[in-house]
């Protein structure tokens, strides 16, 4: 599992997992790269949450993602 706690440690890591074709792939854009850059801004809005003050006296792994 991933221990990141930010969009650029996640871009870091999939950089470091990926190979060139792929990367290229996530990375690239065309002409005037409009598509890319709306993408980019909506991944900014992603907020990571760590969670602090929790009580870890029972763990519990689980996730949400997308809310599922």
């Amino acid at each position: 599992m991933l221990d990141v706690v930010s969009n650029e440690e996640l871009v870091r890591e999939a950089r470091k997992r990926l190979n060139q074709g792929a990367w290229d792939y996530l990375v690239g854009g065309s002409e005037s790269e409009t598509t890319l850059r709306r993408n980019r801004r909506a991944f900014d809005k992603i907020a990571f949450r760590p969670r602090i003050l929790v009580d870890v006296s029972e763990i519990d792994a689980s996730t949400t993602f997308l809310g599922q």
